[in-house]
């Protein structure tokens, strides 16, 4: 990476970071979310140049995620659920495609959508499904919009957390509607 992509990694992760500080509040959970998040940050731009996810910056993120989802529930067998849900409801679909076609997407997306299951779930992990949605809209639009047939997912994954999160907090759910509300709350 160079040194103005390093600076701009640094940026972006910092960025993203204050945003959910300054929207979850300074709790244990918030700042856990900002420890996993970060990695990830850097995580999704290796993505958006190579194409790949490396293994050590999703490590990096997995021990913070889970703490986040430890803290929002404690250690109890309802926080077990919560992650084991989250999980499964955000890597369930991305396993899917990978094995489907795992030229299309790849591996690293798959353990990306674990980390960020894991890290949804200490919310809320029915999130994770709208995250997902949103990703996938967003992906698309982009491929449409710059006439590109693929993208690198981990980006808009990672985004996608972030914009769910950050609506989740303000409400935005209650604010389209009885049916998204039901859903998502």
């Amino acid at each position: 990476m160079s040194r103005s992509g390093d600076v701009a990694t640094v940026v972006a992760a910092t960025g993203a970071s204050s945003l959910m500080l300054a929207t979850l509040g300074l709790v244990m959970g918030s700042v856990l979310v900002v420890m996993a998040l970060a990695p990830l940050v850097v995580a999704g731009r290796v993505d958006a140049r190579s194409r790949r996810l490396p293994n050590r910056l999703l490590a990096a993120a997995v021990i913070p995620a889970g703490l986040a989802v430890v803290a929002a529930h404690g250690w109890t067998s309802a926080a077990a659920l919560s992650a084991f849900l989250g999980v499964v409801a955000f890597a369930g679909p991305v396993l899917t495609l990978h094995l489907v076609d795992p030229s299309g997407m790849g591996f690293g997306d798959v353990k990306l959508a674990v980390v960020l299951g894991l890290l949804m779930s200490g919310t809320d992990w029915r999130l994770g499904i709208a995250a997902l949605l949103v990703a996938s809209l967003g992906s698309a639009l982009w491929c449409l919009v710059r006439s590109q047939s693929s993208i690198a997912f981990g980006p808009p994954l990672i985004g996608s957390l972030v914009l769910v999160l950050v609506a989740h907090r303000f409400g935005l759910p209650h604010l389209l509607g009885a049916p998204i509300s039901g859903v998502l709350s």
